[in-house]
This record gives C-alpha cells, structure tokens and sequence, in this order.
C-alpha cells in the first residue's frame, strides 16, 4: 500500500498538511479501462478524497463544487480517477493555460520533500498538460514531456476523467511508501 499526504503549495510558502490529508492507495483489483468513465468496480471499493481547498478569492479549505479524486496502481501505472462539475475550458492545445480554466492536475514528490514535483493535468475536453515543479518558489515548466493517458467523458453537468501515469516516468524508490501529493 502506498499512503499520499496533502501539502498546500503558495507563491513563497508551502504550508503541509499531511497529519490532516491522508489517502492510502491500494493496488487496483480489475483492469481500468481507459475511457474516461470510471464506472469499474475498483473505483467504488477505494478511498476517495474530497475536501479540497478554494484558491480563489481566498485559499482556504470547503472548495464547491465539490470534486472527487480516487488513486490505485499496479506494477505499471499509478491510475487518478476524478468526478468534476465545473467546464470552463480557455484552449484545446497541450501543455496551454492549464491555470486559466478548469481541470483536474496531480502533483506528485515521490520523494515527499517539497523540492521537486511531477504535474499531470487534464482538462473536461481531454487536452493534457504536464510539467516540472522545481525549487523552492514552486516553479512550473512545461518543457518536460512525460508520457500519460488520460480519457474524459462529459454528461448532465459532471465530467469525469481516468489517468494512467508510467510508474516508468517517475523517478523514485520502490521503498519510499509515503509521497506527497496535491490535487490541483
């Protein structure tokens, strides 16, 4: 099993709260079809998290619309599951104004040290983006291409989407069961 803990990530402060967020993943029990519907039966036996943050106007926690994330892996990928309600979507193109519209984003520190990041977005039409966090101030690029699936589906206000993320593309040890993790 591998746990995930929370962190906040500001401009110049990143703020853990990893004893109040805590998500243990569990390795997945069916084939996860990729196509955006996450309707197998994995995703209802798993734990969810829900209580995001607001970032705008104010950071703070009690986010709405309410989302729902859900995680799993096997030997192959790390899967991300998500329900969603808001579709406000600026551009098509990968790897383009990801902040400026809506979308659901994993950062992953597999190393749990708040110095380097991997970011995995996508939005309600299905455009990825992915990048690097680097540094102390929480830098983004988006010059890094690492390779994901990922599948959305749209219908009666609620968009849903399924990742899969190479375990290959992620640099970390096999022995570190405990990652920091966000949800953006």
């Amino acid at each position: 099993l591998l746990t995930v803990s929370g962190s906040v990530l500001y401009a110049q402060e990143s703020v853990t709260n990893q004893e109040d967020y805590q998500l243990t993943i569990r390795p997945v029990s069916s084939r996860i079809e990729m196509d955006g519907i996450p309707n197998e039966a994995f995703w209802v036996e798993v734990d969810s998290a829900t209580q995001f943050w607001m970032k705008s106007p104010l950071v703070k926690p009690g986010a709405t619309p309410l989302t729902m994330v859900k995680l799993g892996y096997d030997d192959t990928y790390l899967y991300l599951a998500a329900w969603c309600r808001e579709v406000n979507v600026q551009t098509l193109r990968r790897d383009a104004n990801y902040w400026r519209g809506d979308g659901i984003g994993i950062v992953l520190d597999p190393v749990n040290q708040h110095t380097f990041a991997y970011f995995f977005a996508v939005n309600p039409y299905g455009s990825q983006t992915d990048g690097l966090i680097l540094g102390p101030n929480q830098s983004v690029t988006d010059t890094w291409d690492g390779r994901f699936f990922a599948e959305t589906h749209m219908e009666d206000g609620l968009w849903t989407a399924e990742m899969a993320i190479p375990l290959r593309s992620l640099r970390f040890s096999p022995e570190n069961k405990s990652w920091g993790v966000n949800f953006v």
